[in-house]
């Protein structure tokens, strides 16, 4: 057991106690100093990949939230965002009577919407 156990286990054992905490910190730290041994290190910020995973950008989800692509032009986006603002907009709903839990889910929607209308409206200078 290495300094790393050691010390992972008495921040382990304070949760659970004394002794299993001890097991818990042997076991990852032994991990751990394996991992760092065997050369496997990451990097500095450099992510885990997991199968599947996908490098976020805010931008292209943002023209997503809004149904629009990066080729439509500004009169288009400005349209598209009025469309889903009426559709969504939960003033609008309430006027129609809408059950609440329906009204509860556009506030989420039109804050979403929100969002990516600021993101692509700077990236564009709109």
């Amino acid at each position: 057991m290495g300094l790393k156990g050691i010390f992972v286990g008495g921040c382990i054992g304070g949760l659970f106690g004394g002794p299993l905490g001890a097991v818990f910190g042997a076991a990852f730290g032994h991990q751990a100093e394996k991992r760092i041994k065997s050369g496997r290190r990451r990097g500095a910020g450099e992510r885990r990949r997991t199968p599947g995973h996908r490098v976020r950008n805010p931008l292209a989800e943002a023209y997503a939230v809004l149904g629009a692509r990066s080729t439509d032009t500004s009169d288009e986006l400005v349209r598209k965002y009025r469309e889903l603002a009426k559709r969504f907009h939960p003033d609008m709903l309430r006027a129609q009577s809408r059950p609440e839990a329906e009204i509860v889910a556009a506030t989420d929607r039109m804050s979403r919407i929100n969002a990516a209308w600021a993101e692509v409206r700077t990236a564009r200078g709109i």
